[in-house]
């Protein structure tokens, strides 16, 4: 009936076969449908394939084209801007390391963990703390550390 929620689940069911074929490709084809659809947890979890390569065999597929770190930030940036807190905290990460394929952006970097640290994440708010602290992607404010921490 095209329930993105739905659409999530049965996807997961394929990954791990319960129920349905462990198939990876309808795995994917499943997340797709619902993160084109707007739903979050969709958006987040098929980030995670196209990042890590969860739940395909190998974790990586060519034909799948995952691993695909861009296309994971982009599905992250989908689920973030959605409130999702995780999704926000994994793409600052991803921002804040030059190597892990989006390059690294403090600026970027720095407004996600602050939108992290304002929805009450623990994590994200001590890491917001230590931007400060050292002054990366955010003015430089060790009193503002200190109250972060």
């Amino acid at each position: 009936m095209g329930d993105p929620a739905a659409k999530t689940t049965l996807a997961l069911l394929h990954r791990i076969g319960r129920g349905v074929p462990r198939d990876a490709g309808r795995m994917v084809a499943l997340l797709q449908e619902a993160a084109d659809d707007g739903y979050h947890f969709a958006q987040y979890r098929l980030a995670q394939v196209y990042l890590t390569g969860e739940g395909i065999p190998g974790g990586a597929d060519p034909g799948l084209g995952i691993p695909d770190a861009a296309r994971a930030a982009d599905l992250l940036e989908l689920a973030a801007d959605q409130g999702n807190t995780k999704a926000s905290v994994e793409l600052a990460q991803l921002y804040a390391d030059a190597a892990s394929g989006v390059g690294a952006d403090p600026v970027r970097r720095a407004q996600l963990v602050t939108r992290a640290a304002e929805a009450g994440d623990p994590a994200a708010i001590a890491a917001l703390g230590v931007l400060h602290e050292t002054g990366q992607g955010v003015d430089y404010d060790p009193l503002r550390a200190a109250r972060l921490y």
